[in-house]
């Protein structure tokens, strides 16, 4: 579980109570989360998500809250988040700033269909279609100078299997980071895991937690994709279902010759990027049952892009 704030229903109410959301039936943690604390809502005006801010500043809550908000009204299926009485998204928590949106159903799916990853490619594409005209610039906090960092924090707890692997995508990283500039940038998601995208009979219902969006290069967003979407369990990509998201995606954005000669090594940043942060996170003393992901998953990956890579 992770729920790093508790919050009693007496709380609860008294935070909801200027938003005039009717009258407060449940209110109950959701104990899937990684770096927020989350509750589910129900009132006698519908359902929703009260999520606390952990860490987050909140210059940076705010832009996230409100991309999300141009998304929605854009259409999409983000969730909207409801305006508090001076027009913010968000209002402090027990010294937390605090967010409240609607809770929207659908179920995560872990082992999509190819039918849902063309559905998927093209809801990507339209989602970076209206990103890309958005003003918001958030830096994306864990871009280049981010991994450079955690590279030096986490080198002396790392086995020499693991040692020289992420040295190797480290390598990569830096070839990557030569042909930067050259690459189209805009806002991403950044985070687009299978838990972060809702399901009804294989049509989308949600993209959810756009707490990482930032400012990057396009590729990245497809090479994180990549990795979670559409890899074997020993870290091996399906090219079946890789073809099938990239295609979908292309019919709307088409990539320059440069995103697809740097795609392949793109997914090895990635899956450097969430190896360092999970296996950071693995060395933190942890107080109760906080959730963590297991970062093997993209030594795997990193092994079979090894493997396959010519550099």
């Amino acid at each position: 579980m992770s729920v790093y704030t508790y919050c009693t229903v007496p709380q609860i109410k008294e935070w909801l109570q200027p938003l005039s959301l009717g009258r407060l039936i449940q209110a109950e943690a959701i104990l899937n989360g990684v770096q927020n604390s989350n509750y589910h809502l129900q009132t006698t005006q519908g359902e929703w998500v009260l999520t606390l801010f952990e860490q987050t500043r909140p210059a940076t809550i705010a832009a996230h809250l409100n991309i999300m908000c141009a998304l929605a009204r854009q259409g999409l299926p983000v969730p909207d988040p409801v305006p508090q009485q001076d027009g913010s998204f968000f209002r402090l928590l027990l010294g937390k700033p605090a967010a409240l949106l609607p809770w929207i159903t659908g179920q995560h799916d872990q082992n999509p269909s190819i039918v849902m990853l063309e559905h998927l490619g093209k809801m990507v594409a339209r989602m970076h279609g209206v990103l890309a005209g958005l003003n918001f610039q958030v830096i994306h906090a864990k871009a280049f100078p981010w991994r450079l960092e955690a590279m030096a924090d986490l080198l002396p707890h790392l086995n020499p299997d693991e040692y020289s692997l992420v040295s190797w995508a480290h390598h990569i990283d830096q070839n990557v980071q030569s042909v930067d500039a050259y690459l189209p940038h805009q806002m991403i998601h950044a985070d687009l895991f299978r838990d972060n995208v809702l399901w009804h009979h294989e049509q989308i219902t949600a993209l959810l937690d756009f707490y990482e969006a930032g400012y990057e290069a396009r590729i990245f967003e497809l090479a994180v994709i990549l990795n979670e979407w559409c890899c074997e369990p020993d870290g091996m990509l399906n090219s079946e279902r890789a073809r099938a998201f990239l295609n979908a995606y292309q019919i709307q954005l088409p990539l320059t010759k440069l995103e697809l000669q740097y795609l392949e090594m793109m997914r090895v940043v990635a899956a450097l990027r969430f190896f360092l942060s999970r296996r950071l996170a693995s060395l933190q003393l942890v107080h109760g049952n906080i959730l963590q992901k297991d970062p093997n998953e993209f030594i795997g990956i990193l092994r079979c892009l090894q493997n396959t890579l010519e550099i």
